[in-house]
């Protein structure tokens, strides 16, 4: 943890908080092989093959985006009416099969607090991950939502070229000092380059525009919430809210008891203005709370 958040300063903000390596995500293979096994990526393969992949999937991105504004057409008025809304509240989700009744969609995690809200006057915008098919989603009663609704495929072409340019700027000055401080820190260089041009890295990149168009758009939202674990796309989602529009609220909800083991959770002192984006987090009990404060 500490090792990783003192590096936090010598890369681009932007693409190394969309990057694998900056989540500490110990169930990452390649971050297993580096921290565990001491093991660095081979390079250059492995970003030939990123690269193309990473490419592929642009594209598919750029269809995905098309796509969404075409099937969710008929929503494109209660999108706009939401935009008036004084009580409104925006919650980042995920769409499962099971979360769909007839023409109702049943939160997996904030169902029972979408009654409450709705009781006290709050419109509710669901934006989600989904795992069900879009078609699934496009007659619900509720106004739910895929990110990718939320960016266009100009921003798609910015965030390759973010991620290509951060990937040509290898060594600038800062990195270079940064590399020479000794072999770990090399391997820890070599292994965000490689991250660059994983497909996945363009995926959480893609959630900072999710998140910078939605706040743009739906200033008088009250509150965003989201699930919280401390992934990459949740830190890119929620700094796109804030680049947008300071002033919003974004709250956190810790939906799963936390093992000390999953370091992803946990933020170090040099990192936390780089990648803390989040106003409050609810926990789920005394216990998870107190691994945060340990």
């Amino acid at each position: 943890i500490s090792f990783i958040s003192k590096s936090a300063p010598h890369f681009e903000h932007l693409p190394w908080i969309s990057s694998y390596v900056s989540s500490k995500n110990r169930m990452y293979p390649l971050s297993l092989d580096l921290f565990f096994k001491g093991k660095a990526p081979s390079k250059y393969p492995r970003m030939l093959t990123n690269l193309v992949k990473t490419i592929i999937w642009g594209v598919r991105e750029i269809l995905l985006s098309i796509y969404a504004k075409f099937l969710f057409r008929k929503k494109r008025k209660s999108l706009d009416d939401l935009q008036n809304k004084e009580k409104l509240i925006i919650i980042k989700s995920f769409a499962y099969d099971s979360s769909i009744k007839e023409k109702d969609f049943l939160d997996p995690f904030f169902k029972d607090l979408i009654p409450l809200v709705k009781e006290m006057g709050y419109e509710v915008l669901f934006v989600v991950d989904s795992l069900t098919k879009w078609g699934n989603l496009a007659p619900l009663n509720e106004t739910v939502i895929p990110y990718q609704y939320f960016y266009s495929p100009k921003e798609i072409l910015k965030s390759l070229n973010i991620l290509f340019k951060e990937v040509l700027s290898f060594p600038s000055k800062k990195l270079k000092a940064f590399m020479e401080r000794g072999e770990q820190e090399k391997n820890l260089a070599k292994l965000y380059q490689v991250e660059l041009l994983n497909p996945q890295t363009l995926i959480n990149l893609l959630f900072y525009f999710s998140g910078l168009n939605l706040a743009k758009k739906y200033k008088n939202a009250k509150s965003f919430l989201y699930t919280y674990e401390n992934n990459c796309w949740e830190r890119t989602f929620t700094f796109g809210i804030k680049s947008s529009n300071p002033s919003s609220k974004v709250y956190a909800f810790q939906h799963a008891v936390m093992p000390q083991a999953s370091v992803n959770m946990y933020i170090g002192e040099e990192e936390k203005n780089l990648v803390d984006f989040t106003d409050i987090i609810f926990t789920t009990g005394k216990y998870p709370e107190s691994l945060f404060f340990e």
